[in-house]
């Protein structure tokens, strides 16, 4: 995966020296659609890895290139994710036990997790997650007015209300620190920032009120209230309970349906 081989020692290692740094949150994340693994290959992985009692373990699908369909899937995309779709069916199945075992907790139904093989899942120790956080912590990356200095070919730093900016490498691999690429979004003011994380969660169609409430001490429906009102005039979004979405399933109408907020900030 063109990131080199992670060896589970150094996993290991790695997640104690960082527990002895006292970072706020431990995350790992594992891959399941690799061609020859299985959900049995990924189940052991997780409970490697649960074992030594990270804060959260995010499941991530493979989401492959035309090169990698061609050497392992003699380029039949269909075939790929019929295959992988059956892992994810196989993995949900087995991990209910595996995760009450190592106390993780998850917040999403099989069925959801089989429409969205896109998404990444998230599991959180229930030592970490407080009765308050069990409401959203599906989304809890970005949520809490702290700044982050992220190390790694994907990883994002962020400054609360002022800039947010992403290693995205060179066409998205690892190279040598001297050709590293960044992607940067500066914020003017408090309200910019406040679009972009909405517009962010919108695009996978997850947001929570309660989430928004806490990170910017303001209510989102009234922060927004003119594309919000105008949104579900034309029956384009929708709140149930927490949880504000649009409508669409498809990402370029989703996309389209953004710009009422955009029109909104200008």
């Amino acid at each position: 995966m063109n990131r080199g081989y992670q060896s589970f020692d150094l996993i290991k290692r790695t997640i104690n020296n960082a527990k002895k740094c006292k970072f706020k949150r431990i995350n790992v994340d594992l891959m399941i659609g690799l061609a020859g693994d299985s959900a049995e290959t990924a189940i052991k992985s997780f409970s490697q890895v649960a074992a030594l009692r990270p804060d959260s373990i995010a499941l991530y699908p493979l989401q492959p290139t035309d090169d990698y369909l061609k050497k392992f899937y003699n380029s039949n995309k269909k075939y790929f994710y019929k295959e992988l779709k059956n892992k994810i069916n196989e993995f949900f199945a087995l991990i209910k036990k595996v995760a009450e075992k190592y106390n993780y907790l998850y917040f999403f139904p099989l069925s959801e997790a089989l429409n969205q093989i896109t998404d990444e899942w998230n599991f959180i120790s229930k030592e970490y997650t407080t009765h308050q956080e069990k409401q959203f912590s599906f989304i809890y990356d970005d949520t809490e007015k702290i700044d982050c200095f992220g190390l790694g070919t994907q990883s994002a730093s962020y400054i609360f209300g002022k800039l947010r900016y992403q290693d995205v490498g060179k066409g998205f691999y690892p190279l040598e620190p001297t050709e590293r690429m960044y992607r940067a979004i500066k914020f003017n003011n408090l309200r910019e920032q406040k679009l972009y994380y909405l517009l962010i969660k919108l695009d996978s169609n997850r947001l929570s009120l309660r989430a928004y409430e806490r990170l910017f001490s303001s209510n989102l429906l009234e922060d927004f209230q003119r594309a919000i009102t105008e949104l579900k005039k034309l029956n384009k979004i929708k709140i149930k309970r927490d949880l504000i979405f649009l409508t669409s399933k498809s990402p370029l109408q989703r996309f389209v349906d953004s710009i009422f907020f955009l029109i909104k900030a200008q």
